[in-house]
Protein backbone atom coordinates (compact mmCIF):
# COMPACT_ATOMS: atom_id res chain seq x y z
CA UNK A 1 0.00 0.00 0.00
CA UNK A 2 2.53 2.02 1.07
CA UNK A 3 4.37 1.54 -2.25
CA UNK A 4 1.81 2.89 -3.96
CA UNK A 5 1.89 6.23 -2.21
CA UNK A 6 -0.89 5.76 -0.07
CA UNK A 7 -0.61 5.90 4.29
CA UNK A 8 -3.46 3.95 5.45
CA UNK A 9 -3.82 3.77 9.47
CA UNK A 10 -4.35 0.67 11.12
CA UNK A 11 -8.13 0.96 10.94
CA UNK A 12 -8.00 0.65 7.01
CA UNK A 13 -5.64 -2.07 7.06
CA UNK A 14 -7.95 -4.17 9.44
CA UNK A 15 -10.93 -3.27 6.58
CA UNK A 16 -9.34 -4.26 3.70
CA UNK A 17 -8.31 -7.54 5.75
CA UNK A 18 -12.24 -8.14 6.72
CA UNK A 19 -12.85 -8.14 3.35
CA UNK A 20 -10.67 -10.89 2.53
CA UNK A 21 -12.55 -13.07 5.17
CA UNK A 22 -10.69 -15.11 7.77
CA UNK A 23 -11.59 -18.21 6.03
CA UNK A 24 -10.48 -17.73 2.59
CA UNK A 25 -7.12 -18.27 1.37
CA UNK A 26 -5.67 -15.05 -0.04
CA UNK A 27 -4.26 -15.36 -3.28
CA UNK A 28 -2.15 -12.81 -5.14
CA UNK A 29 -5.30 -11.91 -7.14
CA UNK A 30 -7.22 -11.31 -4.60
CA UNK A 31 -5.05 -9.88 -2.98
CA UNK A 32 -4.44 -7.13 -6.29
CA UNK A 33 -8.40 -7.34 -6.09
CA UNK A 34 -8.69 -6.03 -2.56
CA UNK A 35 -5.80 -3.40 -3.09
CA UNK A 36 -7.86 -2.12 -5.87
CA UNK A 37 -10.82 -1.60 -4.58
CA UNK A 38 -9.13 -0.22 -1.27
CA UNK A 39 -6.74 2.81 -3.53
CA UNK A 40 -10.16 3.14 -5.32
CA UNK A 41 -11.66 4.46 -2.20
CA UNK A 42 -8.97 6.28 -0.54
CA UNK A 43 -8.15 8.14 -3.87
CA UNK A 44 -11.93 9.24 -4.13
CA UNK A 45 -12.22 10.44 -0.65
CA UNK A 46 -8.94 12.10 -0.84
CA UNK A 47 -10.27 13.93 -4.03
CA UNK A 48 -13.48 14.78 -2.50
CA UNK A 49 -11.49 16.71 0.03
CA UNK A 50 -9.37 18.22 -1.88
CA UNK A 51 -12.35 19.65 -3.76
CA UNK A 52 -14.18 20.50 -0.66
CA UNK A 53 -10.89 22.29 0.57
CA UNK A 54 -10.52 24.39 -2.77
CA UNK A 55 -14.08 25.36 -2.38
CA UNK A 56 -13.25 26.56 1.29
CA UNK A 57 -10.28 28.66 -0.30
CA UNK A 58 -13.10 31.00 -1.76
CA UNK A 59 -15.22 30.67 1.20
CA UNK A 60 -13.98 34.01 3.40
CA UNK A 61 -16.48 33.96 5.99
CA UNK A 62 -16.83 29.76 6.32
CA UNK A 63 -20.27 29.55 5.41
CA UNK A 64 -20.38 26.72 2.90
CA UNK A 65 -22.15 28.80 0.54
CA UNK A 66 -20.53 30.81 -2.27
CA UNK A 67 -22.62 32.38 -4.96
CA UNK A 68 -23.05 30.70 -8.32
CA UNK A 69 -20.83 33.60 -10.26
CA UNK A 70 -17.74 32.77 -8.27
CA UNK A 71 -18.52 29.12 -8.97
CA UNK A 72 -18.72 30.06 -12.33
CA UNK A 73 -15.62 32.14 -11.98
CA UNK A 74 -13.79 28.80 -10.19
CA UNK A 75 -14.62 26.43 -13.20
CA UNK A 76 -13.48 29.08 -15.88
CA UNK A 77 -9.94 29.31 -13.96
CA UNK A 78 -6.84 28.78 -16.21
CA UNK A 79 -9.07 29.35 -19.14
CA UNK A 80 -11.08 25.78 -19.31
CA UNK A 81 -14.12 26.47 -20.93
CA UNK A 82 -17.19 25.63 -18.81
CA UNK A 83 -20.30 26.96 -20.58
CA UNK A 84 -23.63 28.29 -18.83
CA UNK A 85 -25.45 25.33 -19.75
CA UNK A 86 -22.93 23.04 -17.65
CA UNK A 87 -23.35 25.11 -15.08
CA UNK A 88 -26.64 24.98 -14.89
CA UNK A 89 -26.50 20.94 -14.87
CA UNK A 90 -24.49 21.01 -12.32
CA UNK A 91 -26.46 22.98 -10.04
CA UNK A 92 -29.77 20.79 -10.85
CA UNK A 93 -31.12 19.56 -6.89
CA UNK A 94 -28.00 21.64 -5.16
CA UNK A 95 -29.60 23.97 -2.36
CA UNK A 96 -29.54 27.23 -2.44
CA UNK A 97 -29.36 29.67 0.34
CA UNK A 98 -32.52 32.44 0.55
CA UNK A 99 -29.57 34.88 -1.96
CA UNK A 100 -29.37 31.88 -4.45
CA UNK A 101 -25.98 31.34 -3.33
CA UNK A 102 -24.58 27.37 -3.72
CA UNK A 103 -23.69 25.18 -0.76
CA UNK A 104 -20.91 23.87 -2.56
CA UNK A 105 -20.62 20.56 -0.91
CA UNK A 106 -23.19 19.47 -2.94
CA UNK A 107 -21.39 19.88 -6.10
CA UNK A 108 -18.94 17.92 -5.25
CA UNK A 109 -19.91 14.51 -6.21
CA UNK A 110 -21.20 15.74 -9.92
CA UNK A 111 -17.75 16.83 -10.11
CA UNK A 112 -16.21 13.52 -8.99
CA UNK A 113 -18.08 11.61 -11.45
CA UNK A 114 -16.93 14.33 -14.26
CA UNK A 115 -13.82 14.95 -12.94
CA UNK A 116 -12.00 13.30 -16.25
CA UNK A 117 -14.48 15.44 -18.60
CA UNK A 118 -14.22 19.42 -16.75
Amino acid sequence: MRSAGMNPTNAEVSQVAQRAGSNSEVTLESFCQLMQEALAEWSSRDQAQELLSSFQVFDAEGTGFLSQQKILEIMRMGGNPFPDTKMQEMLKGVPLNSEGSVEYRWLIPYLLSRLGGL
